[in-house]
């Protein structure tokens, strides 16, 4: 089973085959307004940490790629290092040119243009040749003129700085504009993504955005950047200061904001946990409690009622993940024990102490996951197995305190007679029993095993990023 979640198998000929989020009408809907938008465009693909944007990129490009159009990847985050993000861009777009583009026309401008990237790169210039001459001569000579001066360091007229650096873009712009004229006739613009911008070191997110609007400003082409819009603005505080306006700041680069559609918990949380393996792994595992099923409806049960923001979900599920990774495979996995622990444990760590060191005191957990339960739902089957579970660990082989057992079931068992809701309250009282009753059948649980597993998770940090790209 694997910590890091491997990318979506995007199939050949069925793109949204894999598709666990039913992403395909949004992704059928934006692609035709890309192709057709008037350019230049630079759309932002708003949305929180961990919600699949990566992914709903990657199908997106292959559904691109279905329609016989052509779009550029380029992963700011990957490529951080650099000093400039202009020669990381440009050679994403060298490397569409090798593969794209045979017009020898338009090939040789291009490596012509790579060459002015030493003058481009620079934010002020320190040396540069007259604004007059800069076009006249061949670009090899314009070149080595530039930097011979560069190095040299002779010429200081801030004014023919600025004219000969502003002459260079012209030139790369130029070759860019070939470039996209070789689009087949079908094809109005070429969309190019920026992925993970919100991750990259605050310098490089702002010089990146720069780039795009100064250098990539074409006809032809739309950005899409995908970024979490909140991330991305804590970057461009951390440069500008805590009092900047970084929504308005954003609003320069960014002509257009799209909100990508928040996935159904549901939705999300089995395909979370089916590409982390946990179906395979409890497939696998012989007299399993409980299916995954079951799992993921506890688990989205619980992050419902806890109200757990996105990031959060994430983190849980990755936790979940890294405790499931310790349990071996001819061991039972007492999923409906370990969920509402993994919950305890983050959400009230005295009372979780307290139960794992006596879990006699199963009532008092139970008490405190009721009161973050809406009154009709302490009642639903899926709670009631939870409960049973909480309480399962004061049955074994070795210690079968019957007085405790019976102190934990009273609660359910003792039923008024007049009680509009007895015959439900009897099913309850009898489920609980059943569950409790099984611990004994499959064998006993023995809550010292299970919290040594969670208790693991207070010795690894667990980064961003963990739980990501379904």
């Amino acid at each position: 089973m694997q910590l890091a979640t491997p990318d979506i198998e995007i199939e050949q000929g069925e793109v949204f085959a894999n598709d666990l989020l039913g992403r395909q009408l949004e992704i059928q809907s934006l692609a035709p307004l890309l192709l057709n938008v008037d350019a230049p465009l630079v759309m932002a693909l708003d949305s929180p940490w961990g919600t699949g944007k990566t992914t709903f990129v990657r199908l997106l490009r292959a559904y691109l790629e279905e329609q016989g159009k052509q779009s550029l990847y380029f992963n700011a985050w990957e490529t951080d290092y650099a000093d400039d993000p202009l020669v990381a861009l440009a050679a994403t777009l060298d490397d569409y040119v090798e593969a794209s583009v045979s017009d020898t026309v338009v090939t040789e401008s291009w490596c012509k243009a790579k060459k002015y990237l030493p003058v481009l790169g620079k934010s002020v210039l320190k040396a540069g040749v007259k604004a007059a001459t800069f076009g006249a001569l061949d670009v090899e000579e314009e070149y080595e003129a530039v930097l011979a001066e560069l190095a040299q360091g002779s010429i200081s007229d801030l004014v023919d700085q600025f004219s000969v650096q502003q002459s260079a873009i012209d030139a790369f712009k130029e070759s860019i504009s070939k470039i996209l004229a070789t689009l087949t006739d079908n094809q109005k613009n070429l969309v190019i993504f920026i992925d993970e911008l919100d991750r990259c070191r605050p310098t490089y997110a702002i010089e990146t955005l720069e780039r795009i609007k100064h250098i990539f400003d074409l006809e032809g082409i739309v950005f899409v950047l995908s970024v979490d819009a909140e991330q991305l603005c804590h970057s461009i505080k951390a440069v500008y200061g805590a009092d900047f306006d970084a929504r308005q700041y954003l609003k320069r680069f960014i002509n257009l904001d799209y909100s990508l559609s928040r996935p159904e918990m549901p939705a999300y949380v089995n395909a979370m946990l089916i590409n982390m393996g946990l179906q395979n792994a409890v497939d696998g595992r012989r007299n399993a409690r409980q299916d995954l099923d079951t799992t993921a409806k506890s688990f989205i049960f619980l992050a419902e009622a806890f109200e757990l923001n996105w990031r959060e979900i994430n983190l849980y599920l990755a936790r979940l993940r890294l405790v499931f990774a310790q349990i071996p495979s001819n061991h039972h996995n007492d999923l409906p024990l370990l969920i509402p622990l993994l919950f305890v444990r983050d959400k009230n760590p005295q009372l979780y102490q307290r139960y794992v060191s006596d879990t006699g005191c199963a009532d008092e957990v139970i008490s405190y996951l009721d009161g973050i339960l809406k009154p009709t739902q302490r009642f639903e089957r899926r709670v009631v197995v939870m409960k049973g579970y909480l309480i399962a660990p004061n049955v074994d082989d070795y210690r079968d305190d019957q007085l405790v057992v019976d102190r934990l079931l009273a609660p359910y068992s003792d039923i008024p007679e007049d009680d509009p809701e007895r015959a439900e309250r009897a099913e309850v009282f009898r489920l609980l029993q059943r569950v409790v009753s099984g611990a004994r059948d499959f064998g006993s649980i023995d809550i010292g095993v299970v919290s040594n597993w969670l208790e693991l998770l207070g010795k690894i940090s667990l980064a961003d990023g963990t739980a990501e790209n379904i």
